[in-house]
């Protein structure tokens, strides 16, 4: 089993503006950016020379966000059918 956990860190644009922008830590390897955040961690962590294996559990504050899927389907892109939770939607 893989474990990534989601967050959000702040990033400022100067003294007085700044905004929120996703975080996913996979296998102590972080990644910060906006879009599929949390293949890019996994990739990372593989790439750090961590063994990630079995299925993916994505949480948010302890709180599972996905349908586990296995590394290679978040790897590789494909649609799988694990489902976001309604509540989880924007």
């Amino acid at each position: 089993m893989t474990r990534v956990e989601l967050s959000t860190v702040k990033k400022w644009r100067n003294n007085s503006e700044w905004r929120n922008i996703s975080r996913a830590t996979c296998c102590g390897v972080s990644v910060t950016g906006e879009g599929e955040i949390v293949a890019k961690a996994i990739q990372a962590a593989i790439d750090e020379g961590n063994t990630c294996g079995g299925d993916v559990m994505v949480y948010r504050n302890g709180t599972l966000c996905f349908t586990p899927a296995p590394v290679s389907v978040w790897l590789e892109g494909k649609q799988f059918s694990g489902k976001q939770p309604e509540h989880l939607k924007r």
